[in-house]
């Protein structure tokens, strides 16, 4: 991402990145480099996020980074569940920690299956989360994602399941040198039982450690059922994802304001 959000402009800059550009920037910001034996400082990693002058974030458009667009959404299901994971060994970050239903980074494919940004970043959750909870069915819709032909086009390929996503909150991520993270909301006609599979895909095995569906309770909304999961996974000695605690945070905002049941609406009436 080559620009920070301007709500006023309906423009948002991209920029191509190299494989290893994400390694090579982001990971780096905490580190410091010497020359052997500590004579001489090289380069300082957290020169890449922090202005010298005035200590301030640097803006994405000024940043050198190379800023890959996280995205991650929380899945609420037909039968009032809210799915929910656990970070595996071999993840890059989150270690153990709990998890939403499914994040990851935007890749440039899934901009070829979108018309706006806001769907670029709502597909990009989805199928980190149909990849995740190896959602049944799922397969082929991840198979076809992934493919470099080039007839791809946002009709072209269907989404396997009865799913809406939309984003819900934004923020940068100081620990990744600042880099541009979404969250999302979704709504799946899919009951607690459908939208987890039961056996992992080969290429997630390791990187969490299973999904669960955790049910809302009669005396509360989705808000105060994910408030609740953090707070007593955390009274266990539990940890939580950035993300996590981001979409709690988002949530009970919603909640304050009065808004969040009627987004809840709005994304049940789109799978309808």
């Amino acid at each position: 991402m080559a620009c920070d959000p301007d709500w006023t402009s309906r423009i948002v800059q991209l920029h191509p990145i190299g494989y290893f550009d994400h390694i090579t920037s982001n990971l780096v910001v905490d580190n410091v480099y010497y020359t052997p034996g500590y004579d001489e400082l090289l380069f300082d990693g957290s020169s890449i996020i922090v202005n010298k002058d005035d200590g301030a974030l640097i803006d994405l458009i000024e940043s050198k980074a190379a800023n890959v667009i996280g995205s991650s959404t929380l899945v609420l299901t037909s039968d009032a569940h809210v799915i929910i994971g656990q970070q595996g060994s071999l993840s890059d970050n989150s270690q153990g920690m709990l998890i939403p239903s499914g994040s990851g980074s935007v890749s440039l494919n899934d901009s070829f299956y979108a018309e706006t940004f806001a769907d670029i970043v709502a597909g990009a959750a989805q199928r980190e989360y149909f990849e995740e909870a190896a959602v049944p069915g799922a397969q082929d819709y991840l198979r076809k994602t992934k493919s470099t032909g080039v007839f791809r086009t946002p009709d072209s390929v269907t989404v396997p399941v009865p799913i809406a996503t939309r984003p819900i909150a934004y923020m940068r991520d100081l620990t990744r040198a600042g880099l541009p993270d979404y969250f999302n909301l979704s709504y799946t006609q899919l009951t607690a039982e459908q939208a987890i599979g039961k056996q992992a895909l080969r290429s997630e095995k390791g990187l969490q450690t299973g999904m669960r569906a955790e049910r809302l309770q009669p005396d509360e909304d989705l808000a105060q059922c994910v408030d609740r999961v953090v707070k007593n996974h955390r009274a266990e000695g539990g940890a939580v994802s950035m993300q996590m605690e981001m979409t709690r945070h988002a949530l009970l905002q919603m909640r304050e304001r009065g808004v969040l049941g009627e987004f809840v609406s709005h994304l049940q009436r789109a799978t309808a």
